[in-house]
Protein backbone atom coordinates (compact mmCIF):
# COMPACT_ATOMS: atom_id res chain seq x y z
CA UNK A 1 0.00 0.00 0.00
CA UNK A 2 1.05 3.71 -1.12
CA UNK A 3 0.31 6.53 0.86
CA UNK A 4 -1.61 9.33 -0.67
CA UNK A 5 1.41 11.36 -1.36
CA UNK A 6 3.04 8.67 -3.15
CA UNK A 7 0.92 7.92 -5.47
CA UNK A 8 0.27 11.64 -6.22
CA UNK A 9 3.67 12.03 -6.51
CA UNK A 10 4.92 9.18 -8.34
CA UNK A 11 6.53 9.47 -11.62
CA UNK A 12 6.83 13.42 -11.71
CA UNK A 13 10.46 13.36 -13.15
CA UNK A 14 11.82 15.15 -16.44
CA UNK A 15 15.58 14.97 -17.52
CA UNK A 16 15.66 11.43 -16.62
CA UNK A 17 15.27 11.25 -13.82
CA UNK A 18 16.48 14.17 -11.64
CA UNK A 19 14.32 17.48 -11.94
CA UNK A 20 11.54 16.79 -9.94
CA UNK A 21 7.83 18.25 -10.63
CA UNK A 22 4.82 18.64 -9.78
CA UNK A 23 1.61 16.48 -10.17
CA UNK A 24 -0.33 19.06 -10.29
CA UNK A 25 -0.83 21.38 -13.05
CA UNK A 26 1.06 24.87 -13.16
CA UNK A 27 -1.71 28.03 -12.50
CA UNK A 28 -2.30 31.03 -14.31
CA UNK A 29 -2.64 33.20 -11.31
CA UNK A 30 -4.79 36.96 -11.19
CA UNK A 31 -2.67 40.10 -12.20
CA UNK A 32 -3.69 42.18 -9.43
CA UNK A 33 -2.45 43.76 -6.33
CA UNK A 34 -2.80 42.13 -2.87
CA UNK A 35 -5.10 44.53 -1.43
CA UNK A 36 -7.33 44.51 -4.35
CA UNK A 37 -7.65 40.93 -4.01
CA UNK A 38 -8.30 40.87 -0.22
CA UNK A 39 -10.74 43.70 -0.57
CA UNK A 40 -12.30 42.40 -2.93
CA UNK A 41 -12.80 38.85 -0.56
CA UNK A 42 -13.85 40.57 2.29
CA UNK A 43 -16.57 42.69 0.67
CA UNK A 44 -17.54 39.49 -1.18
CA UNK A 45 -17.96 38.06 2.37
CA UNK A 46 -19.92 40.89 3.96
CA UNK A 47 -23.55 39.57 3.79
CA UNK A 48 -22.33 36.39 5.98
CA UNK A 49 -21.54 35.58 9.15
CA UNK A 50 -17.65 35.22 9.01
CA UNK A 51 -16.03 36.94 11.67
CA UNK A 52 -12.43 37.98 13.04
CA UNK A 53 -12.35 37.45 16.94
CA UNK A 54 -9.59 39.64 18.89
CA UNK A 55 -9.09 37.44 21.88
CA UNK A 56 -7.20 39.88 23.70
CA UNK A 57 -10.05 42.75 23.40
CA UNK A 58 -12.89 40.59 23.27
CA UNK A 59 -14.18 42.24 20.17
CA UNK A 60 -15.20 40.55 16.88
CA UNK A 61 -15.38 42.29 13.43
CA UNK A 62 -17.20 40.94 10.12
CA UNK A 63 -15.29 40.93 7.13
CA UNK A 64 -17.07 44.15 5.61
CA UNK A 65 -16.31 46.04 8.59
CA UNK A 66 -11.92 45.10 8.36
CA UNK A 67 -12.37 46.23 4.71
CA UNK A 68 -14.01 49.54 5.74
CA UNK A 69 -11.04 49.81 8.19
CA UNK A 70 -8.63 49.09 6.03
CA UNK A 71 -10.20 51.46 3.57
CA UNK A 72 -10.03 54.67 6.25
CA UNK A 73 -6.44 53.29 7.23
CA UNK A 74 -5.39 53.64 3.71
CA UNK A 75 -7.24 56.83 3.47
CA UNK A 76 -5.50 58.13 6.48
CA UNK A 77 -2.03 57.40 5.33
CA UNK A 78 -2.18 59.47 2.16
CA UNK A 79 -3.19 62.29 4.23
CA UNK A 80 0.32 62.34 5.83
CA UNK A 81 1.93 62.62 2.19
CA UNK A 82 3.04 58.69 2.44
CA UNK A 83 3.88 57.77 -1.36
CA UNK A 84 4.61 54.41 -2.72
CA UNK A 85 7.51 52.83 -1.71
CA UNK A 86 7.68 54.62 1.59
CA UNK A 87 8.15 52.52 4.62
CA UNK A 88 6.05 52.15 7.77
CA UNK A 89 7.50 50.93 10.62
CA UNK A 90 5.43 48.12 12.96
CA UNK A 91 6.49 47.12 16.06
CA UNK A 92 3.37 45.15 18.63
CA UNK A 93 0.62 42.06 18.71
CA UNK A 94 -1.59 41.54 15.90
CA UNK A 95 -5.57 42.82 16.60
CA UNK A 96 -8.14 44.20 14.45
CA UNK A 97 -6.50 47.85 14.34
CA UNK A 98 -2.99 46.00 13.85
CA UNK A 99 -4.94 44.48 10.42
CA UNK A 100 -6.29 47.86 9.50
CA UNK A 101 -3.24 49.62 9.70
CA UNK A 102 -0.92 47.16 8.16
CA UNK A 103 -3.19 46.58 5.02
CA UNK A 104 -4.35 50.14 4.49
CA UNK A 105 -0.05 50.85 4.22
CA UNK A 106 0.26 48.59 1.62
CA UNK A 107 -3.48 49.86 -0.20
CA UNK A 108 -1.91 53.13 -1.03
CA UNK A 109 1.83 51.77 -1.94
CA UNK A 110 3.45 51.90 1.09
CA UNK A 111 5.74 49.38 2.68
CA UNK A 112 5.09 47.65 6.34
CA UNK A 113 8.48 46.55 8.48
CA UNK A 114 6.85 44.59 11.17
CA UNK A 115 9.38 43.87 13.99
CA UNK A 116 9.35 41.37 16.71
CA UNK A 117 8.66 43.07 19.70
CA UNK A 118 9.89 40.30 22.17
CA UNK A 119 13.29 41.55 22.95
CA UNK A 120 13.33 44.28 20.99
CA UNK A 121 15.49 47.66 22.05
CA UNK A 122 15.35 51.40 21.69
CA UNK A 123 18.94 51.16 19.33
CA UNK A 124 17.06 48.49 17.75
CA UNK A 125 14.14 50.44 16.71
CA UNK A 126 16.11 53.30 16.19
CA UNK A 127 18.43 52.03 13.28
CA UNK A 128 15.60 50.96 11.65
CA UNK A 129 14.18 54.52 11.31
CA UNK A 130 17.46 56.19 10.48
CA UNK A 131 18.73 53.75 7.75
CA UNK A 132 15.35 53.09 6.13
CA UNK A 133 14.21 57.19 6.06
CA UNK A 134 11.04 55.42 7.78
CA UNK A 135 8.24 58.76 8.74
CA UNK A 136 5.40 56.93 10.30
CA UNK A 137 5.39 54.45 13.25
CA UNK A 138 3.17 52.41 14.48
CA UNK A 139 3.02 50.92 17.76
CA UNK A 140 1.02 49.09 20.39
CA UNK A 141 0.00 50.45 23.39
CA UNK A 142 1.88 48.56 25.51
CA UNK A 143 5.32 49.70 24.47
CA UNK A 144 7.47 51.83 26.46
CA UNK A 145 6.17 55.38 26.33
CA UNK A 146 9.59 56.64 27.41
CA UNK A 147 10.76 55.09 24.19
CA UNK A 148 8.28 56.92 22.26
CA UNK A 149 9.44 60.54 23.79
CA UNK A 150 13.32 59.65 22.96
CA UNK A 151 12.04 58.60 19.78
CA UNK A 152 10.58 61.81 19.14
CA UNK A 153 13.52 63.65 20.98
CA UNK A 154 15.97 62.51 19.28
CA UNK A 155 14.96 61.95 15.76
CA UNK A 156 13.41 64.74 13.76
CA UNK A 157 12.66 62.85 10.56
CA UNK A 158 9.39 61.45 12.80
CA UNK A 159 6.13 62.69 11.45
CA UNK A 160 3.13 60.57 13.18
CA UNK A 161 3.49 57.80 15.69
CA UNK A 162 0.19 55.79 16.01
CA UNK A 163 -0.89 54.14 18.67
CA UNK A 164 -3.11 51.40 18.45
CA UNK A 165 -5.24 49.09 21.02
CA UNK A 166 -5.35 52.63 23.21
CA UNK A 167 -8.76 54.73 22.66
CA UNK A 168 -7.04 57.38 25.13
CA UNK A 169 -3.92 59.35 23.98
CA UNK A 170 -1.20 58.97 27.11
CA UNK A 171 1.52 61.57 25.25
CA UNK A 172 1.50 65.16 25.01
CA UNK A 173 3.51 65.52 21.79
CA UNK A 174 0.89 65.97 18.99
CA UNK A 175 2.88 63.73 16.79
CA UNK A 176 1.26 60.85 18.90
CA UNK A 177 -1.65 59.95 17.75
CA UNK A 178 -4.46 56.87 18.54
CA UNK A 179 -5.35 54.70 15.89
CA UNK A 180 -9.22 56.34 16.05
CA UNK A 181 -8.34 59.25 16.51
CA UNK A 182 -5.85 58.77 13.40
CA UNK A 183 -8.70 57.33 11.03
CA UNK A 184 -11.35 59.52 12.62
CA UNK A 185 -11.86 62.20 9.86
CA UNK A 186 -10.54 59.72 6.96
CA UNK A 187 -13.50 59.89 4.10
CA UNK A 188 -13.28 56.35 2.90
CA UNK A 189 -15.14 57.52 -0.44
CA UNK A 190 -12.41 59.62 -1.37
CA UNK A 191 -10.38 56.20 -1.53
CA UNK A 192 -12.11 53.52 -3.29
CA UNK A 193 -11.10 50.67 -4.99
CA UNK A 194 -10.20 52.39 -8.31
CA UNK A 195 -7.81 55.63 -6.28
CA UNK A 196 -5.77 52.55 -4.53
CA UNK A 197 -2.00 52.01 -5.43
CA UNK A 198 -2.10 50.36 -8.96
CA UNK A 199 1.49 49.78 -9.75
CA UNK A 200 2.38 49.39 -13.42
CA UNK A 201 5.08 46.49 -12.63
CA UNK A 202 3.26 44.49 -10.34
CA UNK A 203 6.52 41.94 -10.39
CA UNK A 204 8.96 44.65 -9.23
CA UNK A 205 6.48 46.51 -7.46
CA UNK A 206 7.09 45.79 -3.60
CA UNK A 207 3.87 44.60 -1.21
CA UNK A 208 5.13 43.30 1.86
CA UNK A 209 8.38 42.58 4.02
CA UNK A 210 9.00 39.49 6.51
CA UNK A 211 12.04 38.55 8.66
CA UNK A 212 13.48 35.83 7.73
CA UNK A 213 12.02 33.00 10.38
CA UNK A 214 14.40 32.11 13.78
CA UNK A 215 16.91 34.83 13.14
CA UNK A 216 19.16 35.88 16.13
CA UNK A 217 21.02 38.49 14.55
CA UNK A 218 20.55 42.12 14.38
CA UNK A 219 19.66 43.78 11.92
CA UNK A 220 17.24 40.84 11.07
CA UNK A 221 17.34 40.02 7.15
CA UNK A 222 14.34 41.54 6.05
CA UNK A 223 12.52 39.97 2.67
CA UNK A 224 10.54 41.88 -0.06
CA UNK A 225 7.81 40.46 -1.52
CA UNK A 226 6.52 41.95 -4.74
CA UNK A 227 2.19 41.39 -5.08
CA UNK A 228 2.45 38.71 -7.77
CA UNK A 229 4.25 36.15 -5.66
CA UNK A 230 1.60 36.88 -2.76
CA UNK A 231 -1.29 36.85 -4.80
CA UNK A 232 0.44 33.43 -6.35
CA UNK A 233 1.12 32.27 -2.91
CA UNK A 234 -2.34 32.73 -2.07
CA UNK A 235 -3.50 30.95 -4.77
CA UNK A 236 -1.38 28.38 -4.92
CA UNK A 237 -2.39 27.54 -1.11
CA UNK A 238 -5.81 27.68 -2.05
CA UNK A 239 -5.88 24.70 -4.36
CA UNK A 240 -8.17 21.73 -2.58
CA UNK A 241 -5.17 19.19 -2.86
CA UNK A 242 -2.64 21.63 -1.04
CA UNK A 243 -4.76 22.74 2.37
CA UNK A 244 -8.38 21.87 3.28
CA UNK A 245 -10.00 24.57 5.16
CA UNK A 246 -13.26 25.19 5.04
CA UNK A 247 -15.78 28.00 5.39
CA UNK A 248 -17.09 26.32 8.37
CA UNK A 249 -13.70 26.47 9.96
CA UNK A 250 -12.36 28.49 13.30
CA UNK A 251 -8.89 28.81 12.48
CA UNK A 252 -6.13 30.36 15.02
CA UNK A 253 -4.00 33.08 13.80
CA UNK A 254 -1.19 34.24 16.26
CA UNK A 255 1.86 36.54 16.19
CA UNK A 256 2.12 39.56 14.24
CA UNK A 257 3.41 39.89 10.30
CA UNK A 258 6.77 39.66 11.23
CA UNK A 259 7.19 35.80 10.17
CA UNK A 260 5.97 34.89 6.57
CA UNK A 261 4.22 31.69 8.65
CA UNK A 262 1.64 34.28 10.48
CA UNK A 263 0.99 36.52 7.06
CA UNK A 264 -0.27 33.29 5.13
CA UNK A 265 -1.94 31.96 8.25
CA UNK A 266 -4.39 34.91 7.98
CA UNK A 267 -4.56 35.41 4.16
CA UNK A 268 -5.70 32.01 3.75
CA UNK A 269 -8.36 32.52 6.40
CA UNK A 270 -9.79 35.11 4.35
CA UNK A 271 -9.87 33.06 1.34
CA UNK A 272 -11.39 30.14 2.45
CA UNK A 273 -14.08 32.31 4.64
CA UNK A 274 -12.78 30.91 7.75
CA UNK A 275 -13.86 32.45 11.18
CA UNK A 276 -10.78 33.88 12.54
CA UNK A 277 -9.75 33.64 16.32
CA UNK A 278 -6.27 36.43 16.59
CA UNK A 279 -4.10 35.42 19.60
CA UNK A 280 -1.04 38.28 20.01
CA UNK A 281 1.35 35.58 21.61
CA UNK A 282 3.11 33.01 21.07
CA UNK A 283 3.08 31.57 24.30
CA UNK A 284 1.98 27.99 23.78
CA UNK A 285 -0.15 27.80 26.90
CA UNK A 286 -2.13 30.88 25.49
CA UNK A 287 -2.68 28.85 22.28
CA UNK A 288 -3.81 26.14 23.67
CA UNK A 289 -6.21 28.01 26.11
CA UNK A 290 -7.32 29.60 23.30
CA UNK A 291 -8.36 26.67 21.26
CA UNK A 292 -10.34 25.23 24.01
CA UNK A 293 -12.11 28.55 24.98
CA UNK A 294 -13.14 29.52 21.55
CA UNK A 295 -13.46 26.04 20.07
CA UNK A 296 -10.44 26.11 17.23
CA UNK A 297 -10.70 23.24 14.74
CA UNK A 298 -7.64 24.71 12.54
CA UNK A 299 -4.61 25.47 13.41
CA UNK A 300 -1.17 26.30 11.94
CA UNK A 301 1.54 24.95 14.34
CA UNK A 302 5.87 24.90 14.28
CA UNK A 303 7.43 22.04 14.66
CA UNK A 304 9.36 23.38 18.29
CA UNK A 305 5.53 23.67 18.59
CA UNK A 306 4.58 19.71 17.91
CA UNK A 307 7.51 18.78 19.99
CA UNK A 308 6.32 20.96 23.25
CA UNK A 309 3.07 19.29 22.90
CA UNK A 310 4.60 16.16 23.11
CA UNK A 311 7.35 17.04 26.07
CA UNK A 312 5.81 19.29 28.70
CA UNK A 313 5.29 18.09 31.98
CA UNK A 314 1.53 20.08 31.52
CA UNK A 315 -1.16 17.99 30.13
CA UNK A 316 -2.49 19.82 27.17
CA UNK A 317 -6.21 19.61 25.92
CA UNK A 318 -6.71 20.28 22.10
CA UNK A 319 -9.88 18.12 22.47
CA UNK A 320 -11.63 20.92 19.63
CA UNK A 321 -8.49 21.08 17.07
CA UNK A 322 -8.94 18.38 14.11
CA UNK A 323 -6.72 19.83 11.33
CA UNK A 324 -3.07 21.03 11.71
CA UNK A 325 -0.69 21.99 9.49
CA UNK A 326 3.07 22.10 10.62
CA UNK A 327 6.07 24.36 9.07
CA UNK A 328 9.57 24.59 9.87
CA UNK A 329 11.69 21.76 10.50
CA UNK A 330 11.42 17.49 9.67
CA UNK A 331 8.29 16.29 11.10
CA UNK A 332 9.94 12.30 11.61
CA UNK A 333 7.37 9.83 11.44
CA UNK A 334 7.93 8.79 14.86
CA UNK A 335 7.13 12.17 15.98
CA UNK A 336 3.95 11.94 13.64
CA UNK A 337 2.63 8.55 15.11
CA UNK A 338 3.64 9.72 18.74
CA UNK A 339 1.51 12.82 17.89
CA UNK A 340 -1.65 11.78 16.09
CA UNK A 341 -1.68 8.59 18.86
CA UNK A 342 -1.43 11.21 21.78
CA UNK A 343 -3.77 13.82 20.28
CA UNK A 344 -6.51 11.37 18.66
CA UNK A 345 -9.04 13.99 17.51
CA UNK A 346 -6.36 15.66 15.10
CA UNK A 347 -7.72 13.50 11.86
CA UNK A 348 -5.78 15.83 9.11
CA UNK A 349 -1.83 16.18 9.31
CA UNK A 350 -0.09 18.21 7.08
CA UNK A 351 3.35 19.89 6.73
CA UNK A 352 4.70 22.86 4.63
CA UNK A 353 8.07 23.27 3.58
CA UNK A 354 8.52 26.62 3.45
CA UNK A 355 11.62 29.74 2.88
CA UNK A 356 12.07 32.88 3.50
CA UNK A 357 12.96 33.32 -0.66
CA UNK A 358 9.65 33.06 -1.75
CA UNK A 359 6.03 33.45 0.35
CA UNK A 360 5.34 29.67 -1.30
CA UNK A 361 5.65 26.92 0.18
CA UNK A 362 8.16 24.70 -2.05
CA UNK A 363 6.49 21.33 -1.09
CA UNK A 364 3.21 19.89 1.07
CA UNK A 365 3.09 16.36 2.96
CA UNK A 366 -0.80 15.48 3.15
CA UNK A 367 -2.83 12.91 5.24
CA UNK A 368 -0.82 10.06 5.60
CA UNK A 369 2.40 12.07 7.65
CA UNK A 370 3.09 8.93 9.54
CA UNK A 371 4.12 7.07 6.70
CA UNK A 372 7.64 9.08 6.05
CA UNK A 373 10.09 11.19 6.81
CA UNK A 374 9.89 13.83 3.87
CA UNK A 375 8.30 17.07 3.39
CA UNK A 376 6.04 15.94 0.65
CA UNK A 377 5.34 16.02 -2.86
CA UNK A 378 6.06 19.51 -5.33
CA UNK A 379 3.64 22.29 -5.26
CA UNK A 380 2.47 23.83 -8.81
CA UNK A 381 4.81 26.04 -10.70
CA UNK A 382 7.70 24.36 -8.54
CA UNK A 383 10.43 22.08 -10.25
CA UNK A 384 13.03 20.52 -7.93
CA UNK A 385 16.41 19.05 -8.31
CA UNK A 386 19.13 18.01 -5.76
CA UNK A 387 22.73 19.25 -6.85
CA UNK A 388 26.07 17.72 -5.78
CA UNK A 389 27.85 20.98 -5.61
CA UNK A 390 25.93 24.10 -5.38
CA UNK A 391 28.04 26.13 -7.42
CA UNK A 392 27.78 23.80 -10.66
CA UNK A 393 24.26 23.61 -12.35
CA UNK A 394 25.12 20.91 -13.97
CA UNK A 395 25.97 18.31 -11.17
CA UNK A 396 22.53 16.80 -10.67
CA UNK A 397 22.15 13.96 -8.53
CA UNK A 398 20.06 10.72 -9.02
CA UNK A 399 17.42 9.16 -7.04
CA UNK A 400 17.63 8.65 -3.59
CA UNK A 401 21.61 10.91 -3.67
CA UNK A 402 21.35 13.74 -1.16
CA UNK A 403 22.69 17.06 -2.13
CA UNK A 404 21.57 21.14 -2.01
CA UNK A 405 17.77 21.46 -2.74
CA UNK A 406 17.35 24.03 -6.08
CA UNK A 407 14.44 25.17 -6.98
CA UNK A 408 13.08 26.47 -10.23
CA UNK A 409 10.01 28.95 -10.71
CA UNK A 410 9.13 32.09 -12.36
CA UNK A 411 11.40 34.87 -11.21
CA UNK A 412 8.45 36.73 -9.68
CA UNK A 413 7.42 34.26 -7.41
CA UNK A 414 10.38 34.72 -5.80
CA UNK A 415 11.33 37.49 -3.20
CA UNK A 416 12.57 40.96 -4.95
CA UNK A 417 15.62 40.71 -2.70
CA UNK A 418 16.93 41.36 0.97
CA UNK A 419 17.14 45.21 2.71
CA UNK A 420 19.86 46.04 3.74
CA UNK A 421 21.17 49.10 5.01
CA UNK A 422 20.65 52.79 3.59
CA UNK A 423 17.49 50.98 1.48
CA UNK A 424 19.47 49.06 -0.25
CA UNK A 425 18.14 45.88 -1.93
CA UNK A 426 20.23 43.26 -2.45
CA UNK A 427 18.74 40.59 -5.00
CA UNK A 428 18.72 36.85 -5.04
CA UNK A 429 21.12 34.97 -6.82
CA UNK A 430 19.76 33.04 -9.30
CA UNK A 431 21.12 30.32 -11.64
CA UNK A 432 20.75 31.62 -15.52
CA UNK A 433 21.01 29.22 -18.77
CA UNK A 434 22.97 31.17 -21.25
CA UNK A 435 22.45 28.59 -23.93
CA UNK A 436 22.35 24.47 -23.80
CA UNK A 437 26.36 23.93 -22.89
CA UNK A 438 27.09 26.74 -20.74
CA UNK A 439 25.44 28.23 -17.01
CA UNK A 440 26.35 30.98 -14.88
CA UNK A 441 25.35 32.14 -11.51
CA UNK A 442 24.05 35.58 -11.21
CA UNK A 443 22.52 38.02 -8.64
CA UNK A 444 19.58 39.53 -10.11
CA UNK A 445 16.35 39.22 -11.16
CA UNK A 446 15.56 39.61 -14.96
CA UNK A 447 12.07 40.81 -14.76
CA UNK A 448 12.19 43.96 -17.03
CA UNK A 449 12.34 42.49 -20.66
CA UNK A 450 9.81 41.21 -22.27
CA UNK A 451 11.94 38.86 -23.82
CA UNK A 452 12.38 37.11 -20.76
CA UNK A 453 9.04 37.17 -18.93
CA UNK A 454 8.82 33.56 -18.83
CA UNK A 455 11.28 32.17 -18.34
CA UNK A 456 11.93 30.42 -15.74
CA UNK A 457 14.96 30.70 -12.65
CA UNK A 458 16.87 27.95 -10.78
CA UNK A 459 17.72 29.14 -7.66
CA UNK A 460 20.37 27.12 -5.74
CA UNK A 461 19.54 26.95 -1.68
CA UNK A 462 21.60 26.14 1.74
CA UNK A 463 18.85 23.00 2.00
CA UNK A 464 20.41 19.89 1.98
CA UNK A 465 18.25 16.88 1.10
CA UNK A 466 17.06 14.32 -1.63
CA UNK A 467 14.00 12.83 -3.71
CA UNK A 468 13.20 9.43 -3.78
CA UNK A 469 11.67 7.28 -6.63
CA UNK A 470 8.20 8.30 -5.78
CA UNK A 471 9.03 12.39 -6.45
CA UNK A 472 8.46 12.84 -2.41
CA UNK A 473 11.40 15.62 -1.70
CA UNK A 474 13.14 15.11 1.90
CA UNK A 475 14.99 18.12 3.45
CA UNK A 476 17.58 18.20 6.17
CA UNK A 477 18.06 21.22 6.93
CA UNK A 478 21.10 24.18 5.99
CA UNK A 479 24.38 23.36 5.72
CA UNK A 480 26.99 24.71 8.35
CA UNK A 481 28.71 26.85 5.98
CA UNK A 482 32.23 27.21 8.64
CA UNK A 483 32.68 23.52 6.89
CA UNK A 484 33.89 21.97 3.39
CA UNK A 485 30.77 21.18 1.58
CA UNK A 486 30.97 17.53 1.47
CA UNK A 487 31.96 17.21 5.47
CA UNK A 488 28.91 19.60 6.04
CA UNK A 489 26.33 17.65 3.82
CA UNK A 490 27.43 14.73 6.06
CA UNK A 491 27.17 16.52 9.67
CA UNK A 492 23.72 18.26 8.61
CA UNK A 493 22.47 14.28 8.22
CA UNK A 494 23.84 13.07 11.32
CA UNK A 495 22.42 16.03 13.27
CA UNK A 496 19.11 15.27 11.84
CA UNK A 497 19.03 12.17 12.76
CA UNK A 498 21.06 11.96 15.94
CA UNK A 499 18.65 14.30 17.24
CA UNK A 500 15.41 12.76 15.99
CA UNK A 501 17.01 9.52 17.88
CA UNK A 502 17.53 11.43 21.34
CA UNK A 503 14.10 12.98 21.57
CA UNK A 504 12.79 9.77 20.94
CA UNK A 505 14.15 8.65 24.33
CA UNK A 506 11.45 8.76 26.86
CA UNK A 507 13.07 10.88 29.57
CA UNK A 508 14.43 13.90 26.88
CA UNK A 509 11.87 17.09 26.04
CA UNK A 510 14.31 19.30 23.56
CA UNK A 511 17.60 18.62 22.73
CA UNK A 512 20.30 20.54 20.58
CA UNK A 513 23.64 19.06 18.72
CA UNK A 514 26.68 21.32 18.33
CA UNK A 515 29.40 20.16 15.78
CA UNK A 516 32.82 20.23 17.21
CA UNK A 517 36.13 21.24 15.67
CA UNK A 518 37.04 17.39 16.51
CA UNK A 519 33.96 15.87 14.50
CA UNK A 520 32.25 14.91 17.41
CA UNK A 521 28.89 16.09 18.90
CA UNK A 522 28.19 17.59 22.17
CA UNK A 523 24.24 17.27 23.10
CA UNK A 524 22.48 20.14 25.28
CA UNK A 525 19.58 17.93 26.52
CA UNK A 526 16.50 19.18 28.67
CA UNK A 527 14.85 16.40 30.41
CA UNK A 528 11.92 16.15 32.59
CA UNK A 529 13.51 13.60 34.78
CA UNK A 530 16.27 16.27 35.16
CA UNK A 531 18.22 16.03 38.78
CA UNK A 532 21.38 16.60 39.45
CA UNK A 533 22.21 13.61 42.00
CA UNK A 534 20.93 11.35 39.02
CA UNK A 535 22.40 13.17 35.93
CA UNK A 536 25.55 11.17 34.93
CA UNK A 537 23.38 7.84 35.04
CA UNK A 538 21.39 9.64 32.55
CA UNK A 539 23.84 10.66 30.19
CA UNK A 540 25.11 7.27 30.33
CA UNK A 541 21.51 5.99 29.35
CA UNK A 542 20.89 8.35 26.72
CA UNK A 543 24.85 7.49 25.27
CA UNK A 544 23.91 3.67 25.12
CA UNK A 545 20.21 4.76 23.88
CA UNK A 546 22.06 6.44 20.89
CA UNK A 547 24.43 3.38 20.29
CA UNK A 548 21.47 1.11 20.03
CA UNK A 549 19.24 3.22 17.63
CA UNK A 550 22.28 3.96 15.28
CA UNK A 551 22.33 0.41 14.44
CA UNK A 552 18.91 0.21 12.99
CA UNK A 553 19.27 4.01 11.15
CA UNK A 554 19.79 3.86 7.59
CA UNK A 555 21.39 6.91 7.54
CA UNK A 556 23.95 6.68 10.20
CA UNK A 557 24.63 3.03 10.22
CA UNK A 558 27.18 2.90 7.83
CA UNK A 559 28.87 6.41 9.39
CA UNK A 560 30.77 6.70 12.48
CA UNK A 561 28.57 8.57 15.13
CA UNK A 562 30.66 10.32 18.42
CA UNK A 563 28.09 11.86 20.91
CA UNK A 564 31.23 12.47 22.77
CA UNK A 565 29.76 15.41 25.69
CA UNK A 566 25.78 15.19 26.68
CA UNK A 567 24.80 18.09 29.26
CA UNK A 568 21.78 18.10 30.88
CA UNK A 569 19.90 21.78 31.15
CA UNK A 570 16.75 22.66 32.79
CA UNK A 571 15.75 24.50 28.87
CA UNK A 572 17.53 25.72 25.90
CA UNK A 573 17.78 29.36 24.58
CA UNK A 574 15.32 30.28 22.39
CA UNK A 575 13.50 33.14 20.32
CA UNK A 576 10.48 34.77 20.79
CA UNK A 577 8.55 32.01 18.38
CA UNK A 578 10.17 29.10 20.33
CA UNK A 579 13.42 28.31 17.66
CA UNK A 580 16.91 27.19 19.65
CA UNK A 581 19.32 29.34 19.05
CA UNK A 582 22.19 27.60 17.99
CA UNK A 583 24.90 30.44 18.02
CA UNK A 584 24.10 30.79 21.84
CA UNK A 585 23.73 27.54 22.42
CA UNK A 586 27.33 26.73 20.93
CA UNK A 587 28.52 29.33 23.15
CA UNK A 588 27.26 27.70 26.27
CA UNK A 589 28.50 24.48 25.08
CA UNK A 590 31.70 25.84 24.28
CA UNK A 591 31.86 26.81 28.08
CA UNK A 592 31.05 23.77 29.71
CA UNK A 593 34.25 22.10 27.84
CA UNK A 594 36.44 24.35 28.56
CA UNK A 595 35.20 23.92 32.44
CA UNK A 596 35.36 20.49 32.20
CA UNK A 597 38.64 20.89 31.13
CA UNK A 598 39.90 23.21 34.06
CA UNK A 599 38.49 20.47 36.30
Amino acid sequence: MHSANAILARSQFQSGPKIVTSYLNDITFNRCTLHHLLLEQLESWRSTSQKIFDHETQQSFTYGELAQLIRKSATAFSEQFLIPGDYVLFVGTNCIEYLALYFGAISIGAIPISLPQTNISLLNIMTQIIQHNIQILVFASNLDSIWITKLINSISNITKIVIYNQNVKSHTSNKVITFFDFIQNANIESIQTENLNQPKNLNLSICTSVCSSGSNEWPPKIYLYGHQSLVAAIEILCHSAVLDYRSIDRLLVYGSFEHLESFLMFLCGIFFGCNIILLPTYRLETIVQSIQLHRINLAWFSSITIHRLLNENKKFSLRNLTKLITFGGKISKELCTEFLLKYTNVKSFRHCYLMAESPIPISMMILNSHDYNSVGFVLPNTRVKILQNPLDPHSMNEINRVGFICIEREPELFAIGCLHNNQQIVPLCFETSLDDNMTSIVSSIILNSSDNKNIRRWLPTQDIGYYDEEGLIYNFGKWVPSLKPVASIQARIQENEIESIILSHPKVDEVALIFKLDHSWAAMVVSKHFSTSKQSELVKEINEFIKENVKTNSMLSQTLVNVSNIFIKNSLIKTSTGRIVRALVRNEVQNLLNVKRKF
